[in-house]
């Protein structure tokens, strides 16, 4: 795999005479097929991934992109998993999920969508994660516990609030 990267911070504006309180910055990193397997070393997690990360806005409110591109298996625990596209996004207030879904090659589907309020005291969520018909047998597996079961199980949960006081539905 590769990664490749560059970018500008611009310091003043026009002359020397009028620097910016806080630079401007605009930076990006490319990985194209980084192995996983080199990166983690724990064994826990295999195959190749690309990415895109993006630094934008001022020193001193930053926002940060990450994407993952939909096409890629991975291997975790020893189940496989197709990236069906992830896209986070952070900045100094707000840690963003725009899309986070992955689907098991031997069933089931993990959307996680939502945000996190980091400037607000206690922070604030709204969260979505859904699971839809993941084997009961491949989370056993995963955990390497060996019951004969089966059976599929399906989630709708809804995080909101703060993390002082969630609401769960």
């Amino acid at each position: 795999g590769s990664i490749e990267g560059g970018g500008t911070a611009r310091l003043f504006e026009r002359t020397m005479a009028r620097m910016l309180a806080s630079p401007a910055i605009d930076f990006r990193v490319e990985g194209k097929r980084l192995s996983l397997s080199e990166i983690i070393t724990s064994g826990i997690v295999s195959g190749r991934v690309s990415f895109d990360l993006r630094a934008t806005g001022t020193t001193q409110k930053p926002k940060v992109r990450l994407r993952v591109p939909a096409g890629t298996t991975v291997e975790v625990l020893g189940q496989a998993w197709n990236l069906a596209g992830i896209e986070i996004e952070a900045g100094k207030d707000a840690l963003v999920v725009r899309l986070l879904h992955v689907a098991g090659k031997s069933g089931g589907d993990l959307r996680i969508e939502g945000r996190a309020e980091l400037a607000k005291k206690p922070m604030r969520l709204d969260w979505r994660i859904r699971i839809a018909d993941l084997p009961i047998a491949t989370i056993l597996a995963a955990a390497q516990v060996d019951v004969p079961v089966s059976g599929k199980l399906s989630v709708d949960l809804q995080v909101a609030g703060n993390v002082a006081k969630p609401t769960l539905a």
